[in-house]
């Protein structure tokens, strides 16, 4: 059968020819289906059932894309895009495509630049003579060679005339670059998996620990194939809730059955800044994959990095990593494991702190200051000994904010805050201000002075009236500065600090 030679392809805008209409209904499905392995159909969902190589073309205006449960996008005109293995791999030909990765994404730029992306919305541009890498969510992995670069949300790599730069990307850029994810398709958590049905239901229905067992069960009888498994990757880490050691094992093991050799470290990642939802014995596991020697060398600087670009609470131990991480590169290069240092971590003590998470910030400001008096001994650059002591200084006055005079602490050189209140003012106000907001108390409703930071009061088991329901609480008052902060909404973490009227509203 001949086909007119006028039929549209992908980015042209031409129509195809009139003979299609008269075609029978059954011969014209056929067409379509055979075409779809061929080339992909501009502002629609295109298919996975194929096994071979589709392309896509932008000519003269961006073309919009989506594959259920791995990747969604944009191609800006003049570019073109190669996917293979059911859309988990593509190849940037030329020109910019904007990505949104729901599975695991591996991206091709030229001959020898890949970038492995897990649930991030990220850009790639390939000009002539430079390559640059832009994430905007979540950490991607990049490798050129050898090297292996982690790159943090709101943040570039750029590689021009043989050189490699990461950088942060200016403010006004990047909301310019968030406006082209917009229209773009979400992930369907609700989306069906066939090949995976029993784990898939398991999974939407927060049994992580059965799950696991079919993974595992399924290693040793059929294995799921890598597209199912990458395919329920990404529902285990979109859905809402803590991260507990059955759920993280899970990502892990569906991690290994996939087809991408550095994806387990790439979780870990992804996991490292939900912090504020991960359970002590999940971020054990995380910690186990950052050691992997993939990316481990690149920790010292990526971590802070990581931690200044998002701001929330890190899963436990991880300072601790960063700080073993720097250590080992200092006896090897103390010169670069100065300049990971001071690039971003100096500064974060005071970040988290203001953001309302006063023990991260503790653990960076004692991470920083521990390291610091490790490296400076292994510094020969008065300049380099200079601006370190400039940053123990940041630390030591920026750690933590004085409402009161200043206590010097013994073991980690950090101004700690003086309380202004009693105890008894302390609960008194506490009282005052639950009872002005209508709060509903039980017999499981506790209030207690904390430890943790001076004039703050901890708040558990109160109730709130949400959409004909009671939520349960819990939170800390901070007395002094009349913010709410370490909430907890019906078991899960939330990863701001509100004042009193925001948090009531």
């Amino acid at each position: 059968m001949q086909i007119n030679k006028r039929h549209r392809h992908v980015g042209r805008d031409e129509p195809c020819h009139r003979h299609f209409v008269a075609m029978p209904i059954m011969l014209l499905g056929l067409v379509c289906i055979a075409a779809v392995h061929t080339f992909l159909p501009a502002r629609a969902s295109i298919g996975v059932s194929g096994t071979g190589n589709w392309t896509l073309i932008a000519d003269l205006k961006p073309r919009d894309f989506s594959i259920p449960l791995t990747v969604g996008g944009r191609l800006e005109p003049e570019s073109s895009v190669v996917f293979s293995n059911q859309g988990s791999r593509i190849s940037l030909n030329r020109g910019t495509v904007h990505l949104r990765a729901f599975g695991p994404v591996e991206v091709d730029i030229g001959p020898d630049i890949r970038v492995l992306a897990l649930n991030s919305d990220f850009s790639i541009i390939a000009g002539s003579d430079t390559v640059t890498v832009v994430t905007l969510t979540a950490s991607v992995l990049v490798t050129q060679g050898e090297n292996v670069w982690i790159l943090p949300p709101g943040h570039q790599l750029v590689f021009e005339n043989g050189s490699v730069r990461r950088v942060s990307v200016p403010a006004e850029w990047l909301t310019q670059e968030q406006t082209q994810y917009q229209t773009l398709s979400e992930l369907d958590i609700h989306e069906s998996i066939p090949d995976g049905a029993n784990i898939d239901a398991l999974i939407t229905g927060g049994s992580y620990k059965e799950a696991l067992s079919l993974v595992r069960a399924s290693t040793v009888s059929v294995p799921l194939n890598h597209s199912t498994a990458a395919r329920l990757l990404a529902k285990v880490l979109a859905a809402d809730g803590l991260f507990d050691a059955d759920r993280v094992s899970l990502a892990f093991a569906l991690g290994r059955l996939g087809d991408f050799p550095q994806l387990s470290p790439l979780i870990a990642i992804c996991l490292v800044q939900d912090g504020d939802r991960t359970a002590d014995e999940a971020a054990v596991l995380i910690r186990k994959e950052l050691s992997a020697p993939v990316i481990f060398s690149d920790l010292p600087a990526a971590l802070p990095m990581l931690a200044a670009a998002t701001v929330r609470p890190l899963s436990a131990g991880a300072t601790d990593l960063w700080a073993e991480s720097l250590i080992r590169l200092a006896a090897a290069d103390g010169k670069k494991a100065f300049e990971s240092l001071h690039q971003s971590a100096p500064g974060l003590p005071a970040r988290y702190f203001d953001a309302g998470y006063p023990k991260q910030a503790k653990l960076w400001a004692e991470a920083v200051t521990r390291s610091a008096d490790i490296l400076m001994p292994l510094l020969k650059d008065s300049s380099d000994r200079q601006a370190l002591l400039s940053d123990q200084r940041t630390v030591q006055r920026y750690g933590f904010k004085e409402t009161g005079p200043a206590v010097q602490s013994s073991d980690s050189a950090i101004l700690i805050e003086k309380s202004r209140f009693s105890e008894d003012e302390l609960m008194a106000q506490t009282r005052k201000m639950l009872s002005g907001h209508g709060v509903l108390f039980s017999s499981l409703t506790t209030i207690k002075v904390t430890d943790e930071q001076p004039d703050s009061v901890r708040i558990d088991g109160i109730f709130r009236a949400e959409n004909g329901h009671d939520v349960p609480y819990a939170f800390t008052y901070d007395v002094a500065s009349g913010r709410i902060l370490g909430i907890v909404r019906d078991g899960m973490r939330l990863p701001n600090s509100l004042t009193v009227d925001q948090f009531f509203k």
